[in-house]
């Protein structure tokens, strides 16, 4: 079964209007249901976020993009077989590469990326495309218990990681690390016990999912 998530959409009051959204994980997908619904109703679940607090509004976005990301498309690509060349836009028929999966992922969700520049880039390049300098952090020599531990410190959050020679999400759910990337196959995996992680030397991460410049872009491009 795939996740899909959707909102629970609080709009009638005395006066007319709460002016709050709230993300719910309320509909469970069938299989076969198309990918392609998955990436239409992206634009109905932006139209219906809100808060006249600024700060408020951007973390509602943030966490719609995050939850999407690892689990709701997550969970059509898992298990699609990797490729070097692997250029696929459907998941589980073809191949794909570690920056394709990024790429393809984030357009496929709303970001609005040029896909084959993202994907056939270094990564701390494709990071730097993505968001601020001030939303990258580098991680030299890459210690992968620090690491956890230092992303485990800002809560939930939906990263690109930027690794040697490979490119992925980090997704800090609930206090659990995971990481998610295209590697022999797509999966998500215990990023403490994930063995790209554990013999990598070199890191750097950009958090998606709090960056304004980018959630910007992502909410206004319909």
């Amino acid at each position: 079964m795939k996740l899909l998530f959707t909102f629970l959409i609080v709009c009638m009051c005395a006066k007319g209007f709460v002016p709050e959204a709230t993300i719910h994980l309320t509909k469970k997908v069938d299989q076969n249901e198309p990918y392609q619904m998955l990436k239409d109703s992206i634009t109905y679940y932006k139209k219906h976020i809100y808060d006249k607090d600024r700060n408020k509004y951007f973390l509602q976005a943030g966490q719609l993009l995050h939850h999407l990301v690892a689990d709701s498309f997550y969970h059509y690509w898992e298990g699609t077989p990797w490729e070097f060349y692997g250029k696929t836009q459907c998941p589980g028929q073809g191949a794909i590469a570690c920056g394709y999966f990024v790429s393809t992922v984030l357009q496929d969700a709303g970001v609005p990326v040029d896909r084959i520049d993202l994907a056939e880039i270094a990564s701390e390049n494709m990071i730097k495309k993505l968001v601020l300098p001030k939303s990258i952090q580098h991680f030299v020599p890459f210690d992968l218990e620090k690491f956890i531990a230092d992303i485990k410190t800002k809560g939930d959050a939906l990263y690109v990681i930027g690794l040697d020679y490979h490119t992925g999400f980090i997704s800090c759910e609930k206090g659990e690390v995971w990481f998610i990337h295209s590697s022999g196959f797509v999966k998500k995996e215990v990023a403490l016990y994930s063995p790209t992680l554990m013999y990598n030397r070199y890191g750097v991460t950009g958090c998606i999912s709090s960056d304004t410049t980018l959630l910007k872009r992502w909410l206004y491009n319909n």
